[in-house]
């Protein structure tokens, strides 16, 4: 008899690893095929080892992955799908993810997917508690990785702990509720507010006084923003590479920025503080002419502070932090308060005309989130989640 097949509504990869978790992936792939899903099947070495491949293909029509020599260019291929799900997700396969090590076909094709990707680890208890482990967690996590956590109940070893696999029904409400999000945007109805680049507070008709900030970050949260739902402007300085698909507003020197986030900060439901603004500026500007003494001494005033200026308004507050190592954490905290924000992010000068930043994230609750060295897009889309959450909390601490 022909298996009747629903209308195809997502595309998903299921990748199997190799623990006891393994026949309620057989459960899970019924489920999503069931539900319209087209799905794909890869499966590790060890997974074969506790349920034929055989037995998956029994519920896709598509052919059941076990290696890379077979179908060499599949993970070029696969990359076209809607969302990665890895169920059971062993201590092994996320150590290789955690670390970038390609050497089968679900850990190659998980590097190379650009898509949402959901890993539902299940274990022993004591290696779910394993430091090693809970460290990979933490950095699959800032890399945007979504982790359905293990349950607690009785073991594969008869013993009681946290590292049971999560029901079928429950994965596949928890990848349901990810494929929702993305298609409404995890920032619909939101209005973000955005301020990147540099300012530049004029010397002459000829020179300025200015810093060495690119924007791109600036440029990542914007464009993951709009991509993710949400309206967005962004008031922008100078910068190396201006978003696509973003209403923009350019001003050049403090002032200018200040003025034009008064006007608008009252439109808006968070403001997203990324500029790097110039802390002095010049005490008289020559005008007419250029200035051609051999020497000559520039006297320096305090600029003004934004976001010192805007510590009343109403809207969610994200400030950044530039400073030494020795200073960075102090001086957020001190920032955190006095500018009265909702979050900052601390990171150092090294991520100055950089792609990469390594950052901490401070919250007004008191929250302190370390995160390893990562590119400045990956960086965009965790403070983006992070902000929603923070929002969220607000938002419901008034309700």
């Amino acid at each position: 008899m022909k298996r009747k097949s629903s209308p195809v509504n997502h595309s998903l990869i299921l990748g199997v690893s190799g623990g006891i978790g393994v026949y309620k992936a057989l459960e899970l792939l019924r489920l999503f095929q069931k539900a319209g899903f087209e799905t794909w099947v890869v499966m590790t070495e060890n997974a074969q080892r506790f349920v034929s491949p055989l037995s998956f293909q029994t519920f896709t029509p598509n052919p059941v992955i076990t290696s890379l020599f077979t179908e060499p260019l599949v993970h070029i291929e696969l990359q076209k799908r809607e969302i990665l799900l890895i169920a059971p997700a062993t201590a092994n396969i996320i150590g290789k993810i955690a670390c970038g090590i390609c050497d089968d076909a679900l850990s190659t094709i998980t590097c190379a997917f650009p898509g949402p990707k959901v890993l539902v680890p299940a274990m022993n208890k004591e290696m779910w508690e394993n430091p090693v482990v809970q460290e990979n967690i933490r950095k699959l996590k800032s890399l945007g990785y979504h982790i359905m956590e293990p349950k607690e109940g009785e073991l594969a070893s008869g013993e009681w702990g946290k590292g049971r696999m999560p029901e079928p029904e429950e994965i596949f409400a928890f990848v349901q509720s990810l494929l929702s999000q993305k298609k409404e945007g995890i920032l619909s109805g939101l209005k973000i507010l955005i301020t990147a680049g540099r300012t530049e507070e004029d010397i002459d008709p000829v020179r300025v006084l200015t810093n060495r900030s690119s924007g791109r970050l600036g440029k990542e949260l914007a464009e993951k923003a709009k991509d993710w739902g949400a309206d967005c402007l962004l008031i922008a300085g100078r910068m190396e590479e201006k978003p696509e698909g973003v209403k923009i507003i350019s001003c050049r020197t403090a002032s200018e920025m200040l003025s034009l986030l008064k006007r608008e900060s009252k439109k808006n439901d968070i403001l997203i503080m990324t500029a790097a603004v110039g802390d002095y500026k010049p005490l008289v500007r020559e005008k007419g002419k250029k200035i051609k003494k051999k020497s000559f001494s520039l006297p320096l005033v305090k600029n003004v502070d934004i976001l010192e200026s805007l510590r009343e308004e109403k809207l969610f507050k994200v400030g950044f932090s530039l400073d030494s190592e020795a200073e960075l954490i102090k001086e957020a905290k001190r920032k955190l308060k006095e500018k009265n924000l909702d979050l900052i992010c601390a990171n150092s000068f090294a991520s100055l005309e950089s792609d990469f930043i390594e950052a901490t994230i401070l919250s007004r609750d008191g929250e302190i989130e370390r995160l390893p060295r990562m590119t400045k897009r990956e960086f965009a889309a965790h403070l983006l989640q992070k902000i929603k959450t923070k929002f969220n909390e607000k938002v419901k601490s008034f309700t």
